[in-house]
């Protein structure tokens, strides 16, 4: 098995990525991404998987079908795989090369797993378990009617479960779950790997290394390096350029940064601004009781699938079916920053959005007259959670702000929360590796 990038030049809705030398990979290999966002990494992988090639790329089940924007691409004959029987294709074949039965669709899909980096986006079971047989059948596998094997996901619990109630931890599960278990020999895992709590994370590597011998995997984790000491080999992305790179360089680069820390600076004679006692719903592991004071920095850390979002939902007042006591200071002025914004204003201008302008000092080259629907996933996110905190609130709640961040977004953003000395922040996420001076324990 084998996979091969030519050298050459790519393209993949206006940006560019220029392959200078030669890259192959063989079965056994996981492949660690290294870039930045502002590179366009999702895009590149994209390319790679031949998903560029479509608008419409897996077989319509029942009638339905998962649609997605074409991009103009160029360059795909730079890419091409030797699979475990021996054939080979690149993803530029023509449909009546493909082997007997199969469109090169669906032969694409069965050969290439991807899992993206928002996955609720391209969910289309009305269940988690219709979901899981839906990625067998839309690949021409045999639909499985025991759906044990994906007890050690966490997912056979919640079967019933509509994918669109999900939390985004648990999208990510189901997405890597139906992609490892369809046996697709490349697995491509997007930003996906970024978005999991450390137990995930554990078990996660731990599988990846079990069937890592008939596989090959890349992985882009938003530069954190959770799962660079797994990884053979890796490659980078820098101006537009793809090349490979020592792993042990990529290590030891991730090892030696600094700790993400989040700041406290409320006063001790700080008053409460909001109170909660005994305050949750049926979905919450347990109610939940904290006193926020007026300033307080304060980070509450749990597990995916807890019911860190319906809680934050129920403090704004946006989820009314919470019991218990709320008391918020009369006056006081309070928002919510969501995992993934329902209605996210991407025909709106950067600097429309960036009021207090900390986007553009981080990124001078962006434009303000660029739209937000051009900027990668990650950076629209930064955008709108630095948008809230240029507002005039007294309390700001966040859910899972630094998911699907890179790195250095994920530091920029802890930067300016910090220097949000006269805001109340509550903020709800699994991230382990970031420490608090006021961290609490949800479960």
């Amino acid at each position: 098995m084998h996979l091969r990038v030519e050298a050459g030049t790519a393209e993949i809705a206006g940006h560019a990525f220029t392959v200078p030398q030669r890259v192959d990979w063989e079965a056994g290999d996981i492949v660690y991404l290294d870039a930045a966002s502002s590179e366009r990494p999702s895009l590149f992988l994209e390319l790679v998987s031949g998903l560029a090639r479509f608008s419409r790329y897996l077989q319509p089940v029942e009638g339905r079908a998962m649609v997605r924007r074409p991009f103009p691409v160029r360059g795909l004959d730079l890419f091409s795989f030797r699979l475990p029987d021996g054939s080979s294709f690149k993803l530029t074949l023509p449909d009546e090369e493909c082997p007997a039965g199969l469109d090169f669709r669906l032969h694409r899909a069965q050969t290439i797993g991807f899992v993206f980096g928002e996955p609720k986006q391209y969910s289309v079971g009305r269940n988690v378990a219709e979901e899981i047989r839906y990625s067998f059948a839309a690949l021409g596998r045999e639909v499985p009617s025991d759906l044990s094997a994906f007890e050690k996901y966490g997912l056979t619990k919640i079967l019933a479960h509509p994918t669109q109630s999900l939390s985004g931890g648990e999208s990510h599960r189901l997405n890597i779950a139906c992609v490892v278990e369809t046996g697709s020999p490349f697995l491509i895992l997007d930003l996906s790997a970024a978005n999991l709590d450390r137990d995930f994370k554990t078990f996660l590597k731990e599988l990846l290394n079990e069937i890592r011998e008939t596989r090959i995997v890349l992985i882009y984790d938003g530069g954190r390096g959770d799962f660079a000491d797994l990884c053979r080999r890796a490659v980078t992305i820098s101006a537009g350029r793809v090349a490979t790179v020592e792993v042990a360089s990529v290590r030891e680069a991730c090892a030696s940064r600094a700790p993400l820390l989040l700041t406290d600076p409320a006063r001790e004679d700080a008053e409460p601004i909001l109170v909660a006692e005994g305050f949750g719903h049926a979905g919450l592991a347990r109610p939940f009781s904290a006193v926020l004071r007026e300033g307080e920095h304060a980070l509450f850390l749990a597990p995916n699938g807890t019911g860190k979002t319906s809680l934050a939902r129920g403090l704004v007042g946006i989820d009314a079916r919470h019991d218990g006591r709320l008391w918020r200071r009369d006056g006081s002025r309070i928002a919510a920053i969501f995992q993934y914004p329902d209605r996210l204003p991407v025909h709106l201008t950067v600097g429309e959005l960036d009021r207090g302008g900390a986007f553009r000092d981080h990124f001078p080259e962006v434009g303000r007259d660029v739209r937000v629907a051009e900027l990668s996933l990650s950076r629209k996110k930064l955008l709108y959670v630095l948008a809230f905190l240029a507002m005039p609130l007294d309390i700001l709640v966040l859910d899972e702000p630094f998911a699907g961040l890179d790195r250095p977004e994920m530091e920029i953003l802890l930067a300016q929360i910090n220097a949000a000395t006269g805001l109340s922040a509550m903020i709800f996420s699994h991230e382990a590796e970031i420490d608090a001076e006021t961290v609490r324990h949800l479960i």
